[in-house]
This record gives C-alpha cells, structure tokens and sequence, in this order.
C-alpha cells in the first residue's frame, strides 16, 4: 500500500525545473480555475516525493 496520491501538482517553476533535472517528467500543465495560477501534474512515486523533500530541505538550508 502507498502513502501517496496519485498524482502531485507542482505550483513553483523552480520546483518544476529541478524534478525535471532529476528525469522526471511531467504529464500536463493546465490553470487552477480557482487561483488561475499555473501547475504542472505528475505521476506520483516514493521517488517523486523523495525528491520533493529534498527540493524542499534545500530551500530551507
């Protein structure tokens, strides 16, 4: 069983660009109707949100 969703939206281009520097790809990209800020969708994984956590302990560093 996964402790994840499916899919996680990335709302920051940096974010973005640092998972696709890792190979990850993302599925589409759209518009939140309700902010009418841009994310990019992708498929969830443990590796996907290992990266995320990293992404994140860097910001903070």
């Amino acid at each position: 069983m996964t402790n994840y969703n499916k899919y996680f939206y990335c709302y920051s281009k940096p974010m973005r660009n640092y998972l696709m520097d890792k190979n990850f790809k993302f599925i589409t990209t759209a518009y939140a109707v309700s902010t009418g800020k841009q994310f990019w969708m992708f498929e969830s994984s443990r590796e996907l949100i290992e990266s995320v956590e990293e992404y994140n302990e860097l910001r903070v560093s």
